[in-house]
């Protein structure tokens, strides 16, 4: 019986697998964690993503939870109008920030790191390193952004690139 695999923090559909039958009821499959029995409509568009949200499939724009491809956050990315203030714009940002790290760290060096662990070997210094750079370059955009003063020196500050 297939399951449908979704990202347990984004929601987002990952892919099909195949449920092992239970041990102990006969004909009952069991339901791996973060997967379904809910099978998708994957005829969407290349701009939409499916989430599994509220017990079923949900189709939503790319852009509603940030997930870029090049794992940057968008050249405009302050929704901001003249009556937003300093504090708002700030979380944003850094709400902006932390998903694009998190989808970083799950699309690259995790799966090195799942790999590793599968093979039994070490997690390799380069993975680490790598990490660790990343890790360093978001803590320092979170410090810059602490510090703006002005919603004009938010704007300056750009993209966090990872």
């Amino acid at each position: 019986m297939k399951v449908y695999n979704y990202d347990p923090v984004t929601k987002r559909y990952l892919g099909e697998s195949e449920a092992f039958p239970s041990p102990r009821e006969p004909g009952v499959f069991l339901l791996p964690v973060n997967a379904t029995f809910i099978a998708p409509d994957l005829n969407i568009g290349v701009d939409y993503i499916l989430v599994f949200e509220n017990n079923s499939w949900s189709v939503l724009p790319k852009t509603i939870i940030n997930i870029n491809t090049d794992n940057t956050i968008p050249d405009n990315p302050i929704p901001y109008n003249l009556d937003s203030n300093l504090k708002e714009v700030k979380e944003y940002l850094l709400s902006e920030a932390k998903k694009t790290f998190i989808y970083f760290c799950k699309e690259n060096t995790d799966n090195y790191y799942i790999a590793s662990l599968a093979e039994g070997t070490a997690v390799s210094k380069e993975v680490s390193d790598l990490r660790n750079n990343k890790k360093k370059a978001y803590e320092d955009y979170k410090i810059k952004i602490d510090s703006a003063k002005t919603i004009e020196e938010l704007t300056s500050i750009g993209s966090l690139t990872l």
